[in-house]
Parts: C-alpha cells; sequence; structure tokens
C-alpha cells in the first residue's frame, strides 16, 4: 500500500451490493458515462463482521466530466 493524494474534483460514484467477483458488473454499467481518469473502488463492509456476500457494499468511483455549460437564452 502507498499513501497517495487525489485532486479536487467533482467524483461520480456507484455503489455495489454483492460479492467481489460480481463487480465488473457496476463497473460495465458506468460505459458511456462522462467520466475521466482512472476508477477506485471504496469498500464500505467489512466481510469479517458481514459474512454473506450479497451483502457487501462497495462504491466504485471516477472522476465526473463536468457537463458543457448551455447558452442562456437571451444572452450574448
Amino acid at each position: 500500500m502507498v499513501p497517495s493524494q487525489l485532486p479536487a474534483g467533482t467524483i461520480a460514484c456507484a455503489t455495489h451490493v454483492g460479492p467481489y467477483e460480481s463487480l465488473a458488473e457496476t463497473y460495465s454499467a458506468t460505459q458511456g458515462l462522462a467520466l475521466s481518469g482512472p476508477m477506485w473502488e471504496v469498500y464500505l463492509s467489512d466481510p469479517q463482521l458481514e459474512p454473506d456476500p450479497s451483502t457487501w457494499r462497495t462504491d466504485v468511483c471516477a472522476y465526473a466530466v463536468p457537463a458543457p455549460v448551455a447558452a442562456v437564452a437571451g444572452t450574448r
């Protein structure tokens, strides 16, 4: 493990519920979203305290790309 720091920005997270082996389903669900850079996981459940993998919660996160600002009608 290497300590690191992430730069400030807007983050989008999808919460995966279930075993780690099915995390690929949550990663696939994020395809097509405006995300930038590497994705990372935040493990919200402790398998030692919650032995049933179907209840495990993991956040899958990435930087969100800001949406373009829409032109306001009547301004130049």
